[in-house]
């Protein structure tokens, strides 16, 4: 979730004071918080972290097990919590609940009758220059270049499946295949990659290198996690679907409110189904995400700080 807090952390930055506080983390993502300017501190234990919470600190916690006993350790300090959440799967004691998960309503949710949401792609969590590019109108005329992701590690080498399945489209001039640095190449995934002079690999990519590769694409077969919202900034056509468990209400709202081609699971036999329904799909597909979403937070965290 490190791209999310990332996100959040460069909208907030001219106004707020940030800090990261991590157990571990991989070198690439030190870096990078490092180069945005952002304070990093390692601890060895949570209480460590909630021994240092004063009353008028703001603390965001984005990841699974926060659970409800550690959010009301954070409250029992006089810290301002605030939740992103994709899930709805337990009871919040948070001030603000950030979900940018289309679809998504106060509803969904066991919280406080004092907590606050921001709700839906209004509050998409974006790095910079995807909140700039969502800004841009794009028209998609004809589709000659795929671009495919899954993220860090991709530990069921997802990509190389999305690849095979791709190569056998004519219609495709360029694939583009980016893989994380936690992504294990197998020795059959490299002669792969050797095999189609219309392969352009990529590794390890920062945000504009990021942002440069899907938007030489139209069309992106991508996951529903993080980086699915990134692409849907870009005005790029999107294949997407879940294949762990806290990707389902991701996939599931996305395709209900059609913004991508969902396919259930990453099988070739339905990834080549959904590339042949996207060559023949010939509307734009509008990114649905205004870039706005900083001002919108901004106002939200500055009422946070005032209360």
């Amino acid at each position: 979730h490190i791209i999310r807090c990332s996100a959040l952390a460069n909208m907030l930055k001219e106004k707020f004071n940030i800090t990261f506080f991590c157990k571990e983390l991989p070198e690439l993502v030190i870096g990078e918080i490092k180069k945005n300017g952002f304070n990093l501190r390692k601890i060895s234990k949570e209480e460590k972290f909630i021994s240092l919470l004063k009353s008028n600190n703001i603390v965001v916690l984005d990841g699974y097990g926060f659970d409800t006993d550690y959010q009301k350790r954070i409250k029992d300090t006089g810290a301002i919590l605030v939740c992103i959440d994709d899930l709805h799967d337990k009871t919040f004691y948070a001030d603000l609940i950030i979900n940018h998960t289309p679809g998504i309503t106060k509803q969904d949710y066991n919280a406080q009758p004092h907590t606050l949401f921001a709700l839906g792609l209004d509050y998409a969590l974006l790095r910079p220059f995807f909140l700039e590019q969502a800004k841009k109108s794009r028209k998609i005329k004809e589709i000659k270049t795929l671009f495919i992701c899954f993220g860090g590690s991709d530990f069921n080498n997802l990509t190389q499946i999305s690849l095979e399945a791709a190569l056998g489209f004519s219609e495709f001039q360029k694939i583009i295949v980016v893989t994380g640095p936690a992504y294990r190449k197998t020795e059959e995934f490299i002669q792969l990659l050797s095999s189609d002079k219309r392969i352009h690999y990529r590794y390890a990519l920062d945000e504009k290198e990021m942002l440069n590769s899907i938007m030489e694409a139209e069309l992106a077969i991508v996951p529903a996690s993080g980086i699915l919202f990134e692409v849907m900034a870009t005005g790029c056509k999107i294949i997407s679907g879940s294949y762990i468990n806290n990707q389902n209400y991701v996939y599931q709202n996305l395709k209900k409110e059609n913004l991508i081609i969902g396919i259930p699971d990453f099988t070739k036999q339905k990834i080549k189904k959904a590339l042949t329904i996207s060559l023949n799909k010939k509307t734009n597909s509008p990114s649905h995400i205004d870039g706005n979403s900083q001002n919108r937070l901004l106002k939200i965290f500055n009422t946070l700080r005032q209360e």
